[in-house]
């Protein structure tokens, strides 16, 4: 009679356990039928959530301005029924060049590629698909004909120009002017804004404009340079800075020279970094190039492109002045 009940208790322990592991089984298996219909839901929807596959490329060390550009682009995502994708990594996350984040945007089969190139020497090609098909790729920066671009959207070298002589004059009138600049890989706009700058910046007054190329020489840094170009003249009444490294790298001789508010200095950039220098008043000016209407106009012109076969091949954007509240003049 004993061996009964036991023998009836396993079995009736067995059916428990089997029910219960039936149930499991059930659930999961419901649950990942759920997951596929989700995951299979999602992918529809976000297919019929935009029209045009937008993708940013760059480099790391241009994160921040890269950022700014796809605040720009990303305003119009509604606009246009468009997503953009910034395929930038955080500066200092990674060393990822331009080239592999094309090839890598160009396997996403995007509708088109915003490439932000400061330097012409950057080697850059055209996004090909492995059927043949080139994706429309816009350049911001610097335009490389290498990389068959469908449309360029940059700075008024000229206009820059006299932009910052202009700004210079209104808070310099006449002495030693040091143009800070590095002809590694854009000598060309570089000609083209000191042209400017020194055409502008005579008809306004008595000056003496002494250009500086800070391109790495003989294992002398740019911050070397700039340091021993300042410290060695004490005449000098102001320095106009032509990229945002070497405002950067100004800035940080003034401080380090102890001249803030001795010499006035116009920058290039509107990053945090050139804002907390025009907040503390080591930098008078800066002139920023609008990365955020660069965004914009760039998604602009890629849909214009891929909707109607054309657009214009050269854009340029207009730039702005920000002047700092907390420096005397010199």
């Amino acid at each position: 009679m004993q061996l009964k009940k036991e023998k009836n208790f396993r079995s009736m322990l067995q059916i428990t356990v089997l029910l219960l592991v039936s149930a499991v089984l059930i659930y999961s298996l419901y649950y990942t039928v759920q997951m596929i219909k989700y995951s299979a839901a999602s992918q529809q929807k976000e297919i019929r959530d935009y029209t045009y596959h937008i993708a940013l490329v760059g480099e790391p060390a241009n994160s921040e301005i890269i950022g700014e550009i796809y605040k720009g682009a990303s305003s119009l995502s509604s606009t246009y029924n468009v997503m953009v994708d910034n395929l930038v990594p955080k500066a200092g996350a990674g060393t990822a060049s331009i080239q592999p984040l094309i090839e890598y945007a160009t396997a996403m089969s995007v509708d088109g590629i915003i490439a932000y190139v400061p330097d012409k020497n950057v080697k850059i090609f055209p996004a090909i698909t492995t059927d043949g098909n080139h994706i429309p790729m816009l350049m911001i920066g610097n335009d490389n004909p290498e990389a068959q671009g469908i449309a360029y959207i940059g700075i008024n070298g000229y206009e820059l120009g006299k932009e910052m002589a202009e700004t210079l004059a209104s808070s310099v009138t006449g002495g030693k002017i040091l143009a800070v600049y590095d002809s590694t890989g854009t000598a060309e706009l570089y000609g083209r804004i000191l042209s400017s700058f020194r055409e502008v910046l005579l008809s306004q007054g008595t000056y003496t404009i002494e250009n500086t190329d800070v391109r790495r020489k003989a294992g002398i840094s740019a911050e070397d340079l700039i340091h021993d170009a300042i410290r060695s003249q004490a005449d000098i009444k102001a320095v106009v800075c032509l990229s945002t490294d070497n405002t950067i790298r100004v800035a940080e001789t003034i401080l380090d020279l102890n001249m803030a508010g001795k010499i006035s200095v116009i920058g290039f950039g509107d990053t945090q970094k050139i804002q907390e220098y025009l907040d503390k008043g080591v930098l008078s000016a800066s002139i920023s190039q609008q990365p955020e209407d660069m965004g914009s106009q760039a998604v602009q012109t890629l849909v214009e492109y891929i909707t109607a076969g054309n657009t214009n091949e050269y854009t340029t954007v207009p730039v702005r002045v920000i002047r700092s509240t907390n420096h005397d003049k010199p």
